[in-house]
């Protein structure tokens, strides 16, 4: 009886193990600022298995943004100066970081919490109470309607070989979409700035909307009532 026992708990923590949450990443925004480094660091066909995935991501030679929504890789880049959207895993990417959830469980999000700012004081709270461990990294997605969202698509000038945070965030196409419904997926980490969240944050944010054909960094957000926010579900 004993020895069944034991094999039933082992099973029990194989079976938990696996389930664990798992946030992955690949590239360093240190490597690029300070090391100039755009080099490909994934092949996007090579995480193309994974079930229920979900990833946030710049191109190789931040040529482009990467937004993957459940298992769908949505890739937008500046061509002819205008954005574009295409799904395709037939990229590879300078940053990207990435997570398989099977399940999520929806909050709603209250009123008062409108802006970027507020949701990064809002999600480490909420993420806690819904039996998250938030000294990990996690994943969320935000459902709803934005007033104001203000994103990014980057498009690095290849002749340009001096990196900066500035110049970073000025590449490419920058725009505002107001009173917009969207889809945003997010990670949140406090350990992991100036590896895939900027110095300033611990938010790496994208936003997709089919609507406008674009997948986008986002930095700028100003919600609507009623909006959801999604966490993963133990």
């Amino acid at each position: 009886m004993k020895a069944i026992l034991l094999f039933i708990s082992s099973l029990m923590l194989v079976t938990k193990t696996d389930n664990e949450l798992k946030v992955e990443y690949k590239g360093a925004l240190m490597e690029i600022m300070h090391g100039g480094d755009i080099s490909s660091r994934l092949e996007l066909k090579s995480i193309k298995q994974i079930e229920h995935l979900y990833g946030v991501g710049e191109l190789e030679n931040l040529k482009g943004e990467i937004t993957i929504i459940d298992g769908k890789s949505y890739v937008s880049e500046i061509k002819q100066g205008q954005p574009g959207l295409a799904e395709t895993y037939d990229k590879n990417a300078a940053l990207i970081v990435y997570s398989k959830v099977d399940k999520w469980q929806t909050i709603d999000i209250p009123e008062d919490i409108k802006t970027r700012e507020q949701l990064e004081v809002y999600l480490p709270s909420v993420a806690e109470k819904s039996g998250i461990n938030i000294a990990k990294p996690f994943p969320f997605k935000i459902i709803g309607k934005a007033n104001t969202i203000t994103w990014q698509v980057i498009s690095w000038d290849d002749d340009d070989t001096k990196f900066s945070f500035a110049k970073y965030m000025a590449s490419g196409q920058v725009g505002t979409f107001t009173n917009e419904n969207v889809e945003l997926l997010g990670f949140f980490s406090k350990k992991h700035q100036h590896v895939w969240t900027f110095h300033d944050t611990y938010l790496h944010l994208h936003g997709w909307f089919p609507g406008k054909k674009i997948s986008a960094h986002v930095y700028g957000l100003e919600l609507l009532p009623e909006s959801k926010l999604l966490l993963p579900a133990n």
